[in-house]
């Protein structure tokens, strides 16, 4: 199941919203801090329920990022491994 980050723009608390999506059957709740910001999994069709239904809310998918500090391998390689010439 995909997973999506919400975060709560508001100022209030709205423990409500949390009771909601917990309440879901098509939503898990990954991680939480405090009443702020979520990691869940969830199903597209719950996701887009949710949109509609916590305008205070802002919802995205998930982004994963490579570590820095290590280069793709589909870049080239290690320079020691090249068979190119440099002059």
């Amino acid at each position: 199941m995909p997973r999506y980050v919400l975060f709560n723009r508001s100022k209030e608390a709205e423990p409500e919203a949390i009771q909601r999506l917990e309440s879901m059957p098509s939503v898990t709740i990954i991680d939480q801090v405090g009443n702020r910001a979520l990691l869940v999994e969830a199903a597209e069709d719950a996701i887009e329920s949710l949109r509609n239904e916590l305008p205070g809310w802002v919802v995205s998918d998930e982004m994963d990022y490579d570590r820095p500090g290590k280069p793709p391998e589909s870049i080239g390689g290690s320079p020691k491994n090249s068979d190119r010439e440099t002059d």
